[in-house]
């Protein structure tokens, strides 16, 4: 038998130094680590836009806490009434002390369930009633801030000067457009964008603002508010850190210390599980979500995989489900469950608990049926302590419970 051939090992460039814009020689990346000395690393914190990087001097956005009226501490979680907003940072009043007090951008987080100020994005006409043809009291200025009192479908009220008026909603900045998710009626939904007076979920539902109680602003989003920046007017911008890539030194034969690189970005990510940002989580069909009951930042979604997040922006693939689309419940910081599985430890491992066999004889021996298929469509709970799923059985949709940390399941006959 002819011996099979082997591809050569890939040639990597070496330099004479880490300035250097031409190669001085080529060899095998084995070479280069079995003789490698030292390495050196360079990030770069900056604003992402249209796919091109920026340094944090290029680009000065807007963010949720520019728009806030109160702001939590990040150190104490104190919940702080926003006095003035200025470059570096805000200005607040303590709910407790009453005392005044100056807090860079980085040492605050958005408060969940403020819904903060509107920014005009141009002058606009202040009118008696929510309509065009409605009565003008006045004009505001461009880049004024103001607390909105009542929304409408495309009008907000408003309290200018010693007037009171509506002002349409597509002339102004909103915490709304920073929103990432938003809690309607006791419910956590994703949220694509705010059209006017609602935001579209990412079942595309059309939510009027006057029925969020709260939303999530990831505080790495921003919008340009201005237009004399060097990149357009009302671009969407993210704050990354730029990892650039690693220069390695080796000591060469024939050639002393020579300089190499590998891409950082490579490096890392395929040590890693796959992490998507919510951005591209949306682009996608989702066929089920949930949010951790208290912090809306925690979240799993099934979308042809399972995806878990603990900060609301970067969705991180669960790889022992494939291309699971089945339904997810996230309990608590420890328990959440994926279609027949469970977590106990939040997300890092999962165990097959729900028992196919124990379901089945539930139903027939409630409905005298021994179900056709069994499959797994709806979980949630419900107090104390009960595990509710719905479950297609061929023959109808059938809803059990059972106690949350046991298999004792009792079918429901629902009309």
């Amino acid at each position: 038998m002819a011996p099979v051939a082997q591809a050569a090992p890939a040639q990597i460039p070496f330099y004479k130094s880490s300035t250097s814009q031409f190669p001085s020689g080529y060899t095998t990346s084995d070479q280069l680590v079995k003789n490698q000395l030292a390495l050196t690393r360079k990030s770069q914190l900056g604003y992402m836009a249209r796919g091109q990087f920026y340094d944090l001097s290029e680009i000065q956005p807007i963010t949720a806490l520019h728009l806030s009226r109160n702001v939590l501490s990040a150190k104490s979680g104190e919940r702080l009434k926003v006095l003035q907003v200025k470059t570096t940072g805000l200005e607040t009043l303590s709910s407790s002390s009453n005392k005044k007090d100056f807090f860079r951008f980085d040492e605050i987080r958005n408060d969940n369930f403020d819904l903060g100020t509107v920014v005009t994005l141009k002058d606009v006409y202040l009118r008696k009633e929510p309509s065009e043809r409605s009565q003008v009291r006045t004009t505001i200025p461009k880049g004024f801030r103001l607390s909105p009192q009542k929304f409408t479908k495309q009008y907000v009220e408003v309290k200018y000067l010693n007037y009171i008026g509506y002002i349409p909603l597509s002339d102004l900045l909103t915490k709304f457009d920073f929103a990432t998710m938003a809690l309607v009626n006791g419910d956590w939904l994703m949220i694509d964008r705010r059209e006017g007076g609602q935001i579209v979920s990412h079942l595309k539902e059309m939510i009027d603002l006057k029925d969020v109680t709260a939303f999530v602003t990831p505080e790495s989003k921003g919008i340009v508010g201005s237009q004399n920046q060097i990149i357009p007017f009302l671009t969407p911008v993210e704050k990354v850190t730029l990892n650039e890539p690693i220069w390695r030194q080796s000591q060469l034969k024939g050639h002393g210390l020579v300089w190499w690189k590998k891409n950082i970005l490579i490096d890392e990510i395929q040590a890693k599980d796959e992490v998507i940002l919510v951005d591209q989580l949306l682009k996608r069909s989702i066929s089920s979500v949930s949010f951790h009951p208290k912090n809306p930042l925690k979240g799993v979604v099934s979308s042809k995989g399972v995806y878990i997040t603990k900060d609301g922006l970067h969705w991180r693939k669960v790889n022992q489900f494939l291309d699971f689309n089945g339904p997810v419940y996230y309990f608590n910081d420890n328990l959440i469950f994926v279609g027949h599985f469970r977590s106990l430890d939040g997300g890092r491992t999962f165990e097959n608990y729900i028992q196919i066999e124990k379901i089945s004889a539930a139903i027939e021996k409630t409905f005298g049926v021994l179900p056709k298929q069994l499959l797994v469509e709806k979980i949630d709970t419900r107090p104390p302590f009960k595990l509710n799923i719905e479950v297609d059985a061929g023959f109808r949709k059938i809803k059990l419970e059972s106690p949350l940390f046991s298999q004792n399941w009792k079918a429901l006959k629902t009309n």
